[in-house]
């Protein structure tokens, strides 16, 4: 139980570190009446345009926290729940843990404290960010019945698969994806991938296996092969965890928008998630968590999209050029792993034949 006085302790605490990190001046009335404290604001105030709905619920009254890191185009909030939250450009893709700001993204030291208070988002010596007006940015829900029936998928993929190989040299794992297409277009031959980086050399053979469990619908097979991949790379976002992303993030999807897939349960899952954890930056296993539930950025929604609907092959190339165009090579990485992961929709019946495989039947 706590007691009375303890918790006016702890309020004015509270109110006082508020006020330390907007950088207040203020005189109360009396020290036991916070709410009639006078403040005058000595800091430059930021408009928050828009933000995830994750962002949001992370943000409530009192939470707080501290920066995780920091960069030209990002800044990575993390509480103390340990849940994260990111500030970033109006030009980045919107996520659900993305916090749009208007105009350039300030500058702040790693490991300063954040607290909320009043719709403000204050870091100490800073500046304030006003989330008051903000729009709330949701992950765009998926509905069956506005995606091509299972039985009409493979022509017009077969058509979007044509037009990925035209799009600009990649980088990362998208060095694969003709290897893919070819496998997926049953028209096998030598591999002639440019010089490979030990970290390539090393995920081909497990992508290779990970291809074929997609083809087997064997989603067990496909998460233990894709755990030698957790971690493997350079940067915040390594090339693994890029890859098996937008892997989950396409079979999630093809769960939801079809019918359950044979051998996808949700226990198999989680238990891929817990173990991958400790393996990986808290950043990268965050965002990694995200595509495995179903939530991405808003230009790899809008690109797994196209590829299940009649969106005319046109938006579906330039959709794939916005999504290259995320980081170093996280967007080529995603892409690899979604073309992966459409494997389980289809296998060959002959030499260059599309043959869907009877994920649910055909409506006649």
């Amino acid at each position: 139980m706590v007691r009375r006085g303890h918790h006016r302790q702890s309020e004015i605490a509270l109110s006082n570190l508020w006020f330390e990190i907007i950088g207040r001046s203020y005189t109360p009335a009396d020290d036991l009446n916070v709410n009639r404290m006078k403040p005058i604001s000595k800091k430059p105030v930021l408009i928050i345009h828009r933000m995830g709905e994750q962002a949001r619920s992370m943000l409530t009254q009192g939470s707080h926290g501290r920066v995780l890191a920091a960069f030209s185009n990002a800044i990575y909030l993390i509480n103390a729940q340990d849940d994260l939250c990111w500030l970033a450009t109006e030009s980045t893709p919107m996520h659900q843990r993305g916090i749009h700001l208007v105009g350039p993204l300030p500058r702040v030291a790693v490991d300063s404290s954040f607290t909320v208070i009043d719709q403000h988002l204050g870091l100490v010596s800073n500046f304030i960010l006003d989330f008051s007006r903000a729009s709330i940015w949701g992950s765009p829900l998926s509905f069956p019945g506005d995606h091509l029936p299972i039985c009409d998928l493979s022509e017009h993929l077969g058509a979007i698969f044509s037009l990925i190989n035209n799009l600009p040299s990649p980088k990362g794992f998208g060095i694969f994806i003709p290897e893919l297409l070819k496998c997926i277009q049953d028209q096998p031959s030598p591999h002639s991938f440019p010089r490979l980086t030990a970290v390539s050399e090393y995920a081909w053979p497990v992508i290779q296996e990970i291809s074929k469990a997609c083809l087997d619908h064997d989603f067990p097979r496909i998460l233990k092969t894709a755990a030698e991949l957790i971690g493997l790379g350079e940067g915040l976002t390594p090339s693994g965890d890029d890859f098996i992303g937008g892997l989950l993030f396409c079979v999630m999807t093809l769960q939801h928008t079809y019918a359950p897939l044979h051998n996808v349960r949700a226990t198999d899952l989680t238990r891929f998630l817990e173990r991958a954890k400790s393996r990986t930056h808290v950043i990268s296993f965050t965002m990694l968590k995200d595509h495995a539930t179903g939530h991405a950025s808003e230009t790899l929604h809008k690109f797994i999209n196209a590829l299940l609907t009649d969106e005319c092959l046109e938006s579906t190339y330039l959709l794939g050029m916005k999504l290259i165009k995320i980081g170093h090579s996280t967007g080529w990485d995603l892409l690899a792993g979604v073309l992966t992961g459409m494997l389980i929709t289809i296998d060959m019946a002959s030499q260059n034949t599309f043959r869907v495989r009877s994920i649910v039947s055909c409506q006649s």
